[in-house]
């Protein structure tokens, strides 16, 4: 349980600093990122990411 508090506190931390970065500076990241894996599996993984980052912030 302690894990799991502390996992939402951090979340909720990384979507605050994130929704405060410019388009560019998040679209540098997600640059990064597709560039550093396989690009197929990269667009699978940012869909998931999105998808579950858009169910959290809704429960926020």
């Amino acid at each position: 349980m302690k894990n799991d508090k502390k996992f939402e506190t951090t979340l909720s931390d990384i979507i605050v600093k994130w929704e405060s970065l410019s388009t560019s500076q998040k679209q540098a990241i997600l640059d990064r990122v597709e560039n550093s894996t396989d690009s197929a599996h990269s667009t699978e993984h940012l869909r998931l990411q999105s998808s579950f980052y858009l169910q959290t912030k809704s429960k926020l």
